[in-house]
């Protein structure tokens, strides 16, 4: 079984991991887990613009890949990952360039994100 995970960066700037919530006013709230268990006293409200899921997949550090997250393939190149809605999978952009995100990465190394360096994603999509 797939494991679904989501982050999300509170305004301060710290990151929460675990399961989500959207509220009808539009609020987003991650919530972490405890032996399986979503923890509703541990709800942390996020900036939904910042909200990724985990795409399943590590970097060659054993770091996990998130949504928004940005690579290098070890050229000096940087893609961002996204969700292609066209063709319902995982992806590395880099201007009008898309590659399929695939599990063996042996290469690529996580630089940072969209979130936290506005300035290396510019471009990307």
């Amino acid at each position: 079984m797939r494991e679904i995970e989501f982050r999300g960066r509170q305004g301060g700037g710290e990151w929460f991991y675990g399961g989500i919530t959207r509220y009808a006013n539009g609020n987003v709230a991650i919530f972490s887990e405890i032996a399986g268990q979503t923890d509703v006293s541990s709800k942390n409200f996020v900036v939904a613009e910042t909200v990724g899921q985990y795409v399943g997949f590590t970097d060659r550090n054993g770091k996990r890949i998130y949504e928004g997250d940005l690579l290098s393939l070890g050229s000096g190149s940087l893609w961002l990952v996204v969700w292609s809605y066209d063709y319902s999978r995982w992806e590395m952009h880099r201007s009008a360039v898309e590659w399929a995100l695939t599990p063996h990465g042996g290469i690529r190394e996580i630089v940072g994100n969209r979130h936290d360096n506005p300035d290396l994603a510019r471009g990307l999509v």
